[in-house]
């Protein structure tokens, strides 16, 4: 954009004067990284090289050059002094530090670089209109895939399964004491665990003893009611055992709290009080879980272990981490849902550019620009790995068969070892009677 398009907006020509500038490498807005040593009005700083092209580039830099060729002003763009890179308040009417601290003390014209309009920033340094808002979110760990045991109790509630007991049982208990008052109904079922094994049978399709005449009603009904819940099994199971079960997501400050996850990053703490609402009871548990990280190497092992969190920063539809994350540990994590805060982005400079720079702002806004170099930073550095932070691949997948392993069916192998050990016990237990039996009448004979 030149600054011929900005005439009508422009009400300041600095002439060339040259404007001290505070800035950080800070990615998508910044991506100065290269530095030099030099001292101006007797204080050594750390100086951006600028000359690099890749370097000169940032969604801020980029507006920041508009403000520059729009006011007319050269400019030396200076790295923050201090361990922080914005500084952080001291008290009431000292700012320790910083970028913040560089305009409060006369040292910096303009600074920029991902500064929040807040309550703290605006009472020591003017703040300019805001250029675009940004969410701070946490990447946690995704949720892993796993078999359960009993995978075949998963079609059915466990309220349904025990009204399904209960049903079995009272039809059992209903044969038995038919059995003892009729007559007319055969012998074995006044032994309940007959009773029990026939309804089971007959619940399972699978009985086929003769239905006598005075139960035809009981084991029509009976069988209706099966009928229906094996088709409803049936169809859930199938549906089921094809899709893989997924931990729970974690999506809010209390799942990550439940979750005993810890988070962190490199450099300095931040400010908690900025970050979080610390009177939210869970919330307020966050600072207790921040661990300093020494380099990227730990960062990463801590990630892969999968009970580590990173913070970062959502801009346009892309996320941030406030530190490097490798492409290996990206692929475990994803962005938690619940947002820790929102914040608006502006530069902050000396009362005497308040008005220009706003000025000039505006019109940047309003027509589109602001949008277009977000746009065109975003899509020409960054890559497709921070765009899948916001994937969720615990979904069903209706174009991929999964192939069953032998843990989802696990349950169904040893219910049937249960059973074929059950059964030879019992032919064995009357394989015994029947010797006996016969050694009892040879007996008897002689």
């Amino acid at each position: 954009m030149s600054s011929s398009s900005l005439t009508s907006a422009r009400r300041v020509n600095f002439q060339g004067k040259e404007l001290q500038v505070a800035t950080y490498f800070n990615p998508p807005l910044c991506y100065l990284k290269s530095t030099t040593k030099r001292t101006i009005n007797g204080i050594e700083a750390d100086v951006f090289l600028a000359d690099s092209k890749r370097e000169l580039d940032g969604i801020e830099l980029q507006l920041f050059l508009i403000l520059a060729e729009a006011l007319n002003f050269t400019y030396v763009l200076r790295k923050p002094r201090g361990r922080y890179n914005h500084g952080r308040k001291f008290n009431d009417t000292d700012w320790n530090g910083g970028m913040i601290g560089q305009l409060y003390y006369g040292e910096v014209d303009l600074a920029f670089g991902g500064i929040w309009i807040s309550l703290d920033n605006n009472e020591f340094v003017a703040l300019s209109e805001p250029w675009s808002q940004t969410r701070i979110h946490f990447l946690v760990p995704r949720p892993r895939s796993y078999s359960n045991v009993w995978a075949l109790a998963r079609p059915l509630s466990p309220s349904v399964w025990l009204l399904l007991a209960l049903a079995l049982l009272l039809e059992s208990v209903y044969l038995r004491g038919r059995a003892l008052r009729d007559p007319r109904v055969p012998r074995r079922y006044r032994h309940l665990a007959v009773s029990l094994a026939e309804s089971l049978g007959r619940l399972l399709g699978s009985a086929t003893a003769r239905v006598p005449p005075p139960l035809r009603l009981q084991f029509v009904l009976w069988q209706l009611v099966a009928v229906v819940l094996i088709a409803c099994y049936n169809s859930s199971l199938s549906a089921r055992l094809t899709n893989p079960d997924f931990e729970r997501r974690i999506d809010t400050v209390k799942q990550f709290i439940d979750a005993n996850l810890s988070w962190g990053r490199e450099s300095t703490p931040p400010q908690f009080e900025e970050y979080f609402n610390l009177e939210d009871e869970y919330a307020k548990q966050l600072p207790s879980r921040f661990v300093l990280e020494d380099s990227v190497h730990n960062r990463t092992q801590r990630l892969l272990q999968g009970n580590y969190a990173v913070i970062g920063k959502v801009i346009g539809d892309v996320y941030y981490p406030e530190n490097f994350v490798t492409a290996v540990a990206l692929q475990r994590l994803r962005v938690m849902r619940e947002i820790l805060g929102q914040f608006y982005l502006c530069f902050a400079l000396r009362p005497r550019l308040l008005r220009p720079v706003n000025e000039i702002m505006m019109r940047l806004t309003e027509s589109g620009i602001v949008l277009y170099h977000m746009g065109n930073v975003i899509h020409r550095r960054t890559g497709s790995k921070l765009r899948e932070v916001f994937v969720e691949y615990d979904n069903i997948d209706y174009d991929r068969a999964v192939v069953l392993t032998i843990n989802p069916l696990s349950a169904a192998f040893f219910i049937l070892l249960i059973g074929l050990t059950m059964a030879s016990l019992v032919f064995y237990a009357e394989i015994g009677y029947g010797r006996r039996k016969r050694w009892g009448m040879n007996e008897r004979k002689k």
